[in-house]
This record gives C-alpha cells, sequence and structure tokens, in this order.
C-alpha cells in the first residue's frame, strides 16, 4: 500500500470547501484562511494556487506581512478586497449606531469588530466563513461579542434595505459566551473595614474620601472621578451627576455626561454630606475635581484598583467574595443591594444610580427576593 504523501509544514495551501476555494496557512501560532477566492474552475484555480505560492514564498523569504494580504491578493489578479460585503456593512451601520457613544464604548466594544473585519477582508454575506475566520484571529470570546454585534448590524440592514434577509439569522450559537459576574454585596462591616484601612494606610489614605463616597453613592468611578465642586450643592445638600472621567488606552477623557448620559440628583444623607462638608476647601473652584490623584491630577480608575484597592482589600481578606473578585463596582453594587434590602424601590434606586428600572430588577431585586424565600413545604 503506497504510503500517503506529507503535506509540509510551512507555507500556504489551497483547499475546496462545499465548492468554494479557500487558502490556509498557520502564521505566528494562529491558523488564518483567505475566502472569496471564487467556485472551483481551472481559471479560479490557477489564480488561487498563485496566491497561495505568492504567501509561501514570501514566508520562505521571511518577508511576509499579515497586513499585506490585500496586495498579495492584487498580484495574484484578484480584484480590490474593497467589494461589498461584512465591513461595508459594519461601517454603515456604525454611521447610526455609533453616534453619541463613549469613547470607551467605541474603543472596547465597536473597534476590535472593525479590527478583525479589517483583517479578514471577506467579501459577500457567507455566515460559516466569517465564523471560521472569526475563530482563526481572534478568541472564542471575542468572536462570539463581534458575531452578536454583527447580528444587529445585519438586523438594521435588513429594516434599512440594504439586505434581503439577515445572513447570521440561523448561525449556529455554540460559542463560549463569557458572562458578566454576579453583582456581591459586601456587608455593613466590610464596608466600614474597607473605609478605615484606607484612612489609616499611609500611602493611601488620600483616597478614603473617594472611597467612602463610592459606597455611599453607589455611583461609577467614572462619574465619582469626573465630579466637580459644582456639582455639589453650596451646603452639600444634594450632589449632581452630570460628567465623567474615562480612561480609555491609558488616556483619560472628559466626558460632558454619565455612561446613559442620564443627568441626575441625589440628595444627601447625613453620613454623605458630613463626608462632602469635610473635604470641601476653603475656597471652592467650581471646575475643581472633589477627589484627585496624589498628584493633583484625576484618579486613573485602572491604576487605583490595581494598586490601592487590591492591597487594601489583600490585607482584610476580601479580595474575593463567593468567588467573584470585589473590584471598585462593587462599590455600586453593595450600594443598590442594600437600598433595596432595606424596602427602597426599584424605581428610585434607579433613579439614584441612572439604571432603568428593569436593570435594577433583573440583576439586582431578583437576586435578593430568591435568596430570602425558600421553598413551600406540603408536610
Amino acid at each position: 500500500m503506497p504510503k500517503k504523501k506529507r503535506r509540509p509544514r510551512g507555507g500556504a495551501y489551497l483547499d475546496v470547501v462545499n465548492g468554494l476555494l479557500r487558502v490556509h496557512f498557520n502564521w505566528q501560532g494562529k491558523r488564518h484562511f483567505i475566502y472569496r477566492l471564487g467556485r472551483l474552475s481551472p481559471g479560479s484555480r490557477v489564480k488561487a494556487e498563485k496566491l497561495a505560492g505568492i504567501i509561501s514564498r514570501e514566508m520562505d523569504y521571511h518577508t511576509f506581512d499579515l497586513a499585506k494580504l490585500p496586495q498579495y491578493r492584487r498580484q495574484a489578479g484578484y480584484d480590490s478586497p474593497c467589494e461589498f460585503g461584512w465591513l461595508d456593512i459594519w461601517k454603515r451601520y456604525l454611521k447610526v449606531r455609533a453616534t453619541g457613544k463613549s469613547p470607551k464604548t467605541l474603543a472596547s466594544t465597536y473597534q476590535p469588530v472593525t479590527t478583525c473585519l479589517e483583517k479578514l477582508q471577506l467579501g459577500g454575506f457567507d455566515a460559516v466563513a466569517l465564523r471560521e475566520g472569526l475563530l482563526s484571529i481572534t478568541t472564542p470570546g471575542q468572536a462570539d461579542r463581534a458575531l452578536v454585534q454583527l447580528n444587529a448590524a445585519c438586523r438594521f440592514a435588513v429594516s434599512q434595505n440594504w439586505l434581503e434577509s439577515n445572513p447570521l439569522e440561523h448561525l449556529p450559537d455554540d460559542l463560549d459566551r463569557t458572562q458578566a459576574p454576579p453583582p456581591v454585596a459586601l456587608s455593613s462591616d466590610e464596608i466600614r473595614s474597607i473605609i478605615q484601612a484606607f484612612k489609616e494606610h499611609l500611602k493611601y489614605r488620600q483616597y478614603a474620601a473617594f472611597v467612602e463616597f463610592m459606597f455611599l453613592t453607589g455611583c461609577r468611578p467614572a462619574e465619582g472621578i469626573g465630579l466637580r465642586w459644582k456639582s455639589i450643592h453650596e451646603d452639600c445638600s444634594r450632589v449632581e451627576f452630570s460628567e465623567s472621567i474615562i480612561d480609555v488606552g491609558g488616556k483619560l477623557i472628559a466626558r460632558p455626561q454619565t455612561k446613559t448620559s442620564v443627568h441626575r440628583v441625589i440628595s444627601c444623607g447625613p453620613e454623605l454630606k458630613a463626608l462632602l462638608l469635610s473635604i470641601r476647601p476653603a475656597e471652592v473652584k467650581g471646575e475643581s475635581l472633589v477627589f484627585k490623584s496624589p498628584i493633583g491630577g484625576p484618579i486613573r480608575s485602572s491604576s487605583f484598583q490595581k494598586s490601592a484597592w487590591v492591597k487594601i482589600l489583600e490585607g482584610l481578606n476580601l479580595r474575593v467574595k463567593n468567588g467573584v473578585t470585589i473590584t471598585l463596582y462593587s462599590a455600586r453594587d453593595s450600594f443598590i443591594t442594600s437600598q433595596l434590602a432595606a424596602g427602597v424601590p426599584a424605581a428610585i434606586v434607579a433613579s439614584w444610580c441612572g439604571n432603568s428600572v428593569e436593570v435594577i430588577s433583573r440583576r439586582y431585586a431578583d437576586r435578593i427576593s430568591l435568596a430570602n424565600h425558600t421553598p413551600s413545604s406540603y408536610f
């Protein structure tokens, strides 16, 4: 029996999937695919083999560059990869969807999808090819998030008559989906111990007021960091949340609105009012930040959590609770949970925190209700 010829390890190779030509190759530990090469025919096969040969030669000479795939395609006789396809629909969708979104949302939610599509350069609307292509260049989690976003883009495209039907509608949903961790509330004793530990720490005590404020208001970290004295009533009886400072790619950006663009006002209870009065400067400058870093600028949330927050919580053995890592956002979870447990209606808590009643009920109230009930007994 003749031995099966073994395929060499390096280079690019041509194969056929459902009658469609495809070139695939391994690069930097990942498998890559090039689609949109046409149906199998003598002419299309010659061009596809030429493309595979160009890539193999570039690899042999150590001059291969993944970013030059469009150039290699043109050298093999293919048209520019900018024909109507996933990327075109996505960019049209973003012109509408991205309007008014925060820089952080644009960078963390939408830009990864754009980057993946630009790498793949897929024409047409082959859902399986898109899925395989995404899995070849990114993690299953990111591929799943990209498909979710693209599914929304295709639904919008159908509503605008850009597409006759949604090509992703029947794509199997079997990728590992990253689930947001459940909210974990800290107890009153745990909160007090955290605040006290900050007050007593020589290096991090400047953050004590900021941390206490977070637990007393349940605001988002970016809102607390971006709070200015002009947003606090003169007698510290009210606080307005209308702006924020976010960290995008290591750069701090001030936004004239909150995450949900909801301007809200909360009345200060005795503890919150006393805290604000204790740190209020004699001469208040409206544009000055209420909470500052040790060097006088805005607090950088990522740096604060990696250093001060982790150090303090590890010292208290509170870094992880119920299997969930406790972050600065846990102050918000703790506030919402404690208010609901005290009987404050979900609608009021939602208005304090800038969330919808639906989110408050689904993410927090339902968990509290479930924890406080036991199955009925028939005996």
